[in-house]
C-alpha cells in the first residue's frame, strides 16, 4: 500500500463521516504496525503534502491534523517519543477545533482515540525527558476536549457528550501517574456538574474504567466505603476474559474489604495471581502479627507504589480484635485481666516491650470502632465485656468512617 492510498483512505473516511474508519486510521497502535510507508512520507516536501491534503473535510484544520499525525508516526518509528508527543499534541488541538465546529456525533470515536493516544505518548515522552512537562500539556488539551464534549445540548444518543466519560478516564489516569489527588478531586467535581450525563448512559466498558478510577481515588483519599462500592461495581462488571484488568481491580479491592473484615477466598486470590495477600488474610484472621508484619514487609515496595501500604497497616486493628476474641473464648468469662491481653500480644508480636498502657489504648480503639463491647476498669486492671455479643460480627462498617 502506497502513501497516496493511505491518505486516500483518510480522505474517504472524513468525507463519508465514517467515524470507525477514521478511528482506525488515526490509531497509533494500528499505525505502528505499518511504519514501512513512512519512508515514502519522509521523502515528500511538506508543502506538496499539504497541497495534496487540501480540501479534505471542508476545514482548514484537517490537512494540518493529518500531516501532524503522519509526523507523529514517523517520530515513533524512530523512537523519538518527545517529538511524537509534540506532533500529536498539535494534532489533538487541531482536532479539538474541528470537533467543536462539527454538529453531529460521528467524530466521538476518533476524538476519544486521539485523547487516549495523547496520554500514552505523554507517558513515553516523560520517560525520555522528565522535564518536558508532557503530562501538564496533555492535561490542558484533555480538559479542553472534556469541555467541548459537554457543550453539546442535544439528546445524549445524538450528542458529542458520549466522549465525556472516556475523556475524564484519561484525565484520571494522568493524575494517578503524577500522584496528584487534588486533580482527582477536581475531576470528581466535573463529573458532578449539571451538564454531565448520567454515568449509566455510557457503555458498561467506560463505566467499569470510570468506577475503577474513582474507586482507586477514594481509596487513596481514605473514603473506604465509597471506594469499596466503586471497585466492587468495576470488578463485577469487568468481562471475565479481561483477567489482567480484574486482577488490577482486586489489587485495590481486597485491602479495602479487609478493613471491614471481609476475607477473600484463597482460590480467588490464586486465580488472579494475588497470592501475596493469602498470608496477610490468614494473619489477620488468626491475629498473628509476626506473619502479618512479615507478609506486608515482603511486598512493601509494591504496596507503597500502589498506595495501599497504610491501608494494610490499618487492618492490624482487625487482627487485634481477632486475637483478643481468642483470649475471650479460651477463658470463657466476660471479666478478663488486661495482663491476659498483654501476654497474647507479646506472643503474637514476638516482642517484650508491650505494656498495659498500650493494651488499654488498643482496647479503647476497638471499643470506639464497635469491634468490642465493654469497658476498661483501670482500678482493677480488667476489661469487662458485654454479656451479649462482646465481639460483634463483621462487616465492621465503622472502620470506613
Amino acid at each position: 500500500m502506497s502513501l497516496r492510498i493511505l491518505i486516500g483512505r483518510a480522505r474517504n473516511a472524513i468525507n463519508r463521516k465514517d467515524g470507525d474508519s477514521l478511528t482506525k486510521w488515526l490509531s497509533l497502535q494500528e499505525k505502528s504496525k505499518n511504519f514501512s510507508l513512512l519512508s515514502e512520507f519522509k521523502k515528500q516536501h511538506e508543502d506538496d503534502l499539504l497541497a495534496e491534503l487540501e480540501g479534505i473535510g471542508g476545514s482548514e484544520k484537517w490537512p494540518f491534523l493529518l500531516l501532524n499525525h503522519l509526523k507523529t508516526c514517523l517520530a515513533i518509528s524512530e523512537n523519538q517519543f518527545l517529538k511524537a508527543f509534540d506532533f500529536h499534541l498539535q494534532a489533538t488541538m487541531d482536532f479539538n477545533t474541528i470537533f467543536d465546529k462539527e454538529e453531529s456525533d460521528w467524530l466521538v470515536s476518533p476524538f476519544v482515540e486521539m485523547a487516549k493516544d495523547l496520554r500514552i505518548l505523554a507517558e513515553k515522552a516523560e520517560k525520555e525527558k522528565d522535564t518536558c512537562d508532557a503530562f501538564g500539556k496533555a492535561l490542558d488539551a484533555l480538559r479542553k476536549a472534556f469541555s467541548l464534549s459537554l457543550n453539546d445540548r442535544r439528546n445524549f444518543q445524538q450528542s458529542k457528550k458520549k466522549a465525556a466519560l472516556q475523556i475524564i478516564n484519561q484525565l484520571y489516569k494522568i493524575a494517578f501517574k503524577i500522584n496528584n489527588l487534588q486533580l482527582c478531586q477536581g475531576f470528581k467535581r466535573l463529573k458532578e456538574g449539571v451538564a454531565f450525563p448520567d454515568v449509566n448512559s455510557f457503555s458498561i466498558t467506560d463505566q467499569v474504567t470510570f468506577k475503577f478510577c474513582t474507586g482507586k481515588y477514594e481509596l487513596l483519599d481514605a473514603n473506604y466505603k465509597q471506594s469499596e462500592e466503586d471497585l466492587t461495581f468495576a470488578f463485577r462488571n469487568c468481562p471475565k476474559v479481561a483477567k489482567k484488568n480484574k486482577r488490577l481491580i482486586l489489587l485495590y479491592l481486597v485491602p479495602v474489604r479487609l478493613l471491614a473484615g471481609r476475607y477473600p477466598k484463597d482460590t480467588l486470590l490464586q486465580k488472579y495471581q494475588l497470592n501475596f495477600y493469602i498470608p496477610i488474610v490468614k494473619a489477620i484472621q488468626r491475629g498473628n502479627f509476626q506473619l502479618l508484619n512479615n507478609a506486608i514487609q515482603r511486598n512493601q515496595a509494591l504496596f507503597l507504589r500502589k498506595g495501599i501500604y497504610l491501608l494494610l497497616q490499618k487492618t492490624k486493628l482487625i487482627a487485634y480484635r481477632n486475637l483478643f476474641r481468642k483470649v475471650y473464648l479460651i477463658q470463657q468469662t466476660t471479666k478478663l485481666d488486661l495482663k491476659s491481653f498483654e501476654s497474647a500480644v507479646k506472643i503474637s508480636e514476638a516482642k517484650t516491650d508491650v505494656d498495659i498502657e498500650e493494651i488499654q489504648c488498643i482496647i479503647a480503639n476497638l471499643i470506639a470502632f464497635g469491634m468490642m463491647k465493654g469497658y476498661i476498669s483501670r482500678q482493677h486492671q480488667k476489661i469487662v465485656l458485654s454479656e451479649k455479643n462482646p465481639f460483634p460480627a463483621f462487616p465492621i462498617e465503622t472502620l470506613y468512617s
